[in-house]
């Protein structure tokens, strides 16, 4: 069920809770950075009440304890307080899009949907049926006609890089989106796939609304400088919709950008408007393969830039620190954390063809997440030891391994507010490293093909079940 709880929070006295604050801070303690000297102090602790629980109205069976509203599957949610609005960002396929909500009353001012109606999409959800879960045949085209995918009915704009022309697919172009001729309508996605938005976020400055979508239908070339239709979802990129919310009832779509492969969260700078997105996962065919996007909206076709971070540095969580000026970015499987400077102008990475080398422009520093983990986390190795014990079986075997050794997975990252300073990472999972962009991954064993609906082993995340006795060696 799509559903999305609302809830309030209330302090409680520090006495009551003084010994919970205490393990709750230790706990958040070995992910958090802390900077300028600032010494973490141990506060009242909130408890919290569940006011409202909103669920899609398609799928309210009239219970009392629910509330009905135009919210399908949402992936994050966005808060601007001085406007009292709330935006959902929408993943459901068919009913994608935006939900803006009135604060506290959880009032719908106005919904957008993105997907294209009338045509089936493939999909993994069973129980969703506005999704076709039919197989392809064998050499069946998994896509939409060139046609139809080229010239969808619902546009949504993406920026043409200066100077280069619409991508075509069997001699058809997609359409304009504005006048000038520099943004185009993207194709539908590949394999078929619908939209998927993922991470949202307001800037309260200009009304603008910035949301990243999977399954764009479009990949950048070899060197990001032309944009190419997408014929599979390995390489397919991320797209950045911009949305003006000046009139809360009447939002409309105004740009879009082309981001990278594997897009999922994002991050305005209120200073400078400008969009920090980082691709959680490496580009296939693009040199180098693994960037952050930085968009600045205000210079149209103009307006991209990347900052390369090199293999295993796939950015997955980020927030700005509007205070510093600084952008920080955690790693999905690099474990560490990047500082950006916020008001640099990324330069091109000095090595290009080098994937291993950081592009030095506009990262001020990084941290190392896994030592104070193992530090703080008495049985940190012994998990990972445990984690790695396909690699150990296939090394006994006289075999080569076929996954990389395991690592700290982490999620998103937020920064503490009222001059704090802290960025607190999320610790998703540990298993074998993936999507590192990596020559050590390209070399691996390709995983023989997987029984119909079991999930593919090997680089696509296999591991050893984490519970159990802790037991074994420390070395990895």
């Amino acid at each position: 069920m799509d559903a999305l709880i609302h809830r309030s929070i209330r302090f409680v006295s520090e006495k009551r809770r003084s010994k919970g604050v205490t393990v709750v801070l230790s706990a958040l303690a070995a992910l958090s950075i802390g900077g300028l000297g600032v010494t973490q102090q141990a506060v009242a602790a909130p408890t919290y009440s569940i006011q409202k629980v909103l669920v899609a109205g398609d799928q309210w069976k009239g219970e009392p304890d629910l509330v009905s509203k135009k919210l399908y599957k949402p992936h994050e949610v966005a808060v601007d307080a001085a406007r009292e609005i709330w935006i959902s960002s929408n993943e459901r396929t068919a009913k994608a899009g935006i939900t803006v909500f009135r604060d506290h009353a959880n009032k719908v001012l106005a919904t957008i949907n993105i997907d294209e109606p009338g045509v089936e999409f493939h999909g993994e959800d069973e129980e969703d049926e506005t999704i076709g879960n039919e197989e392809e045949e064998e050499g069946e085209d998994p896509n939409f006609p060139s046609e139809l995918r080229m010239r969808p009915s619902v546009c949504l704009p993406v920026q043409l890089p200066a100077g280069t022309p619409r991508p075509k697919m069997d001699g058809f172009q997609p359409r304009w989106f504005d006048k000038d001729q520099r943004i185009m309508c993207a194709p539908l996605g590949a394999e078929s796939h619908a939209r998927h938005p993922h991470g949202i976020d307001i800037d309260k400055q200009r009304n603008l609304v910035h949301q990243v979508i999977e399954h764009s239908g479009l990949k950048w070339n070899h060197d990001r400088s032309r944009i190419h239709v997408a014929d599979n979802t390995d390489e397919e990129s991320g797209l950045l919709l911009i949305y003006d919310i000046k009139n809360v009832r009447n939002p409309r779509i105004v740009t879009g950008y082309l981001l990278g492969h594997g897009a999922h969260e994002l991050a305005v700078n209120e200073l400078d408007g400008r969009v920090w997105q980082g691709n959680h996962e490496d580009s296939p065919g693009v040199t180098p393969n693994i960037w952050v996007d930085v968009i600045d909206p205000t210079l149209g076709e103009d307006g991209y830039a990347f900052v390369d971070t090199g293999w295993w540095n796939a950015v997955q969580g980020i927030e700005v620190d509007e205070s510093l000026n600084q952008v920080f970015g955690t790693t999905h499987v690099g474990e560490k954390m990047f500082a950006f400077d916020g008001g640099c102008i990324p330069a091109p990475n000095a090595a290009p063809d080098d994937e291993a080398q950081m592009g030095e422009n506009c990262i001020l520093y990084t941290v190392d997440l896994l030592t104070p983990f193992l530090e703080q986390v008495p049985e940190g190795e012994e998990v990972l030891f445990l984690a790695d014990t396909e690699i150990r079986e296939a090394i006994e075997a006289g075999e080569e391994p076929p996954v990389l050794p395991s690592v700290l997975h982490m999620h998103d990252l937020t920064v503490g507010v009222n001059g704090s300073h802290r960025a607190y990472q999320t610790l998703h999972s540990i298993h074998h490293a993936e999507h590192t962009g990596s020559p050590e991954e390209a070399a691996l064993p390709v995983p023989p093909e997987p029984p119909p609906g079991e999930e593919p082993p090997g680089r696509r995340g296999a591991r050893a079940p984490l519970h159990g006795p802790l037991a074994g060696g420390s070395e990895r």
